[in-house]
């Protein structure tokens, strides 16, 4: 997949040319007796990139050109291996045990640093659960246990790079581990009620020695972007109105318990708190022609910040920073009329 991209961003030109190829095989085996089934495969993956490109800073005064050229081809085999078992015929047992991959990248060049290569991630995950259902499937629940090590997990750091925006660049953390454990429980509770509401806590902390980027100690808190817990919901109610016409009305929910915000700083600035975003819905709709529906995002009109990695050491003090975080909001409430037809 070739990609090539030329930017210019307050004084600086950079330019650079992308190149991926992957080529895999894979295959798997299965076998079943009586109510166990096992289960193995593999997949082999030869993944390649390779990037050129150049940077120079034109403003205020004009820099040298600097060139890179990064390439990098991986050979790498997974596999997963795993057995269910059916206790009874709506209740099924499993257990797996997998090996991951995720393709090397390119860290961009910036004012401060070269291009470099991002490792592949490779995960080792376990992870054991149990799918049932209830009232003739019409209720449904799927929960798991599971276990990771990630080998060089990839991430972003970002540091100021003034007088421009801070630079986000591309990083491995030498192993990172996440356990916990995840529930979906779904279906259509009665006449016209369909109901779907997942839930994960995970526990996935910075590794020993894991360092912010103004050196004071990460290790041992929750990674970036990976709230401990989060839950989401979705219900909905139909109903007849006249005809083949049928009313409905829905709502959503999203919760995210507190969330680091990136690797700046250990302190609490750089994270935040636990908190809701709700909607709804109100329609009528042809059973097979058109949909027309009023809806409101963000109910509450809740607020919740940008990346702290594009706003952060912009200001004179770190407060000053997250303040002006806090009022670049995203996805404040929207009301609107939705309206879909087909012919």
């Amino acid at each position: 997949v070739p990609a090539c991209n030329t930017t210019r961003l307050r004084g600086q030109e950079q330019f650079y040319d992308v190149d991926v190829t992957n080529y895999s095989a894979f295959g798997e085996l299965r076998y079943q007796r009586d109510a166990m089934t096992v289960f193995a495969g593999g997949r082999y993956t030869k993944a390649e990139i390779g990037q050129v490109g150049q940077f120079q800073v034109v403003s205020p005064t004009v820099g040298p050109v600097r060139t890179s050229d990064v390439q990098d081809t991986e050979n790498e085999f997974t596999w997963r291996v795993g057995a269910q078992y059916d206790v009874k015929p709506d209740v099924m047992v499993f257990a797996t045990i997998a090996r991951g991959f995720k393709q090397a990248q390119v860290a961009q060049m910036t004012a401060q640093t070269s291009a470099s290569l991002v490792a592949p991630e490779r995960p080792m995950s376990y992870e054991v659960g149990v799918k049932a259902s209830a009232f003739e499937r019409r209720l449904n629940l799927n929960f798991s246990a599971f276990y990771m090590n990630i080998e060089d997990y990839q991430t972003t750091a970002c540091y100021p790079d003034p007088p421009n925006p801070p630079a986000c660049v591309a990083g491995n953390i030498p192993e990172v581990i996440s356990k916990g454990v995840e529930a979906d429980i779904f279906g259509r509770l009665g006449r016209g009620l369909s109901v779907n509401l997942n839930m994960i806590y995970n526990i996935a902390e910075y590794p020993n020695d894991f360092l912010a980027d103004d050196f004071t100690p990460l290790e041992g808190q929750q990674i970036s972007h990976a709230p401990k817990f989060a839950a989401a919901l979705y219900a909905m109610q139909e109903f007849p109105v006249f005809g083949s016409k049928d009313g409905f009305v829905s709502i959503d929910a999203a919760y995210k318990s507190r969330e680091r915000l990136g690797t700046v700083s250990n302190t609490e600035y750089y994270s935040f708190g636990s908190h809701a975003v709700l909607g709804a819905r109100i329609g009528l709709r042809s059973q097979d022609r058109w949909n027309l529906a009023l809806f409101v995002n963000n109910l509450t009109n809740q607020e919740t910040p940008q990346e702290f990695g594009t706003l952060v050491n912009q200001a004179p003090d770190p407060a000053g920073a997250v303040q002006s975080a806090l009022q670049t909001y995203r996805g404040l409430r929207s009301v609107g009329l939705q309206a879909t037809f087909e012919f």
